[in-house]
C-alpha cells in the first residue's frame, strides 16, 4: 500500500513541475504579444510621423517571427497537457487538463468529448490586417485623390 502511496505523490509531484512549466510558456506567449504590440506600434508611429508607407513593411517581419515562436510555445503547453491527460491524470485523480481541454456536449444518448485549447492565431492576423490597413491610410494622406466633379 505504502508503494502505491509512493507512486501517486511521485506522479503528484511531477504533475506539479508539469503545470509550472505551463504557466511559464503561457507567461512567454503573453510577453511575446507584448513584444508584438510593443514593436509594430513603434514601425507604425515612426511611418505615420514620416508619412513613409513603405516602412510598414518592416511590421510584417516581426510578426510573422513573433508568430511562428507563439506557436512553438503553444504547441509545447498543448503537448504538456496531452501528457498530463494521458499519464498523470488517471492515475491521481485530477481532471484539471482534462476538463479545461474538452467540452462534454451531449448528443442524443452520447456524449462527445470536444477539444477546446485552439489557438488564438486571430490575434496575429487581425495585427497584419491593422498594418496593411494604416499603410493604406498613410498612401490615401500622402497621395489623396481629387476626382473631378462634371
Amino acid at each position: 500500500m505504502s508503494d502505491d502511496r509512493q507512486q501517486i505523490n511521485v506522479k503528484l509531484e511531477e504533475y506539479k513541475l508539469l503545470r509550472e512549466e505551463m504557466c511559464d510558456e503561457i507567461r512567454t506567449q503573453d510577453s511575446l504579444i507584448n513584444i508584438c504590440l510593443t514593436s509594430v506600434t513603434a514601425v507604425l508611429a515612426f511611418a505615420f510621423s514620416q508619412h513613409l508607407s513603405i516602412v510598414l513593411l518592416a511590421a510584417y517581419p516581426i510578426i510573422f517571427f513573433l508568430l511562428f515562436r507563439f506557436i512553438r510555445h503553444r504547441e509545447r503547453v498543448m503537448h504538456i497537457a496531452g501528457y498530463m491527460i494521458a499519464y498523470l491524470e488517471p492515475t491521481i485523480g485530477f481532471t484539471w487538463e482534462t476538463h479545461g481541454d474538452f467540452a462534454h456536449e451531449p448528443k442524443g444518448d452520447k456524449v462527445y468529448k470536444v477539444f477546446l485549447k485552439t489557438p488564438h492565431y486571430h490575434f496575429w492576423g487581425a495585427l497584419a490586417v491593422m498594418t496593411l490597413c494604416a499603410s493604406i491610410l498613410i498612401d490615401c494622406i500622402n497621395h489623396p485623390t481629387v476626382i473631378p466633379v462634371t
